[in-house]
């Protein structure tokens, strides 16, 4: 096997049992915390929307406004 087809391998394993731990973490929050996670993402999303809408982000493949 070669080098670069070992490190695909690991890469994926390591970004699968990544993906699960963060399945298994979630599984153990209460309801209150999930809903808690779901505002905090939602807060997040309008600040990154304000940001995009007043230039400061900018859309992934385009320039930024100033530039």
């Amino acid at each position: 096997m070669s080098e670069q087809h070992k490190e695909s391998c690991s890469d994926v394993a390591s970004w699968d049992a990544s993906r699960r731990e963060q399945l298994r973490r979630w599984q153990r929050l209460t309801l209150r915390e999930r809903f808690e996670a779901l505002d905090q993402l939602w807060v997040t999303a309008e600040l990154l929307q304000r940001a995009r809408e007043e230039g400061k982000l900018k859309e992934p493949g385009k320039p930024r406004a100033s530039e």
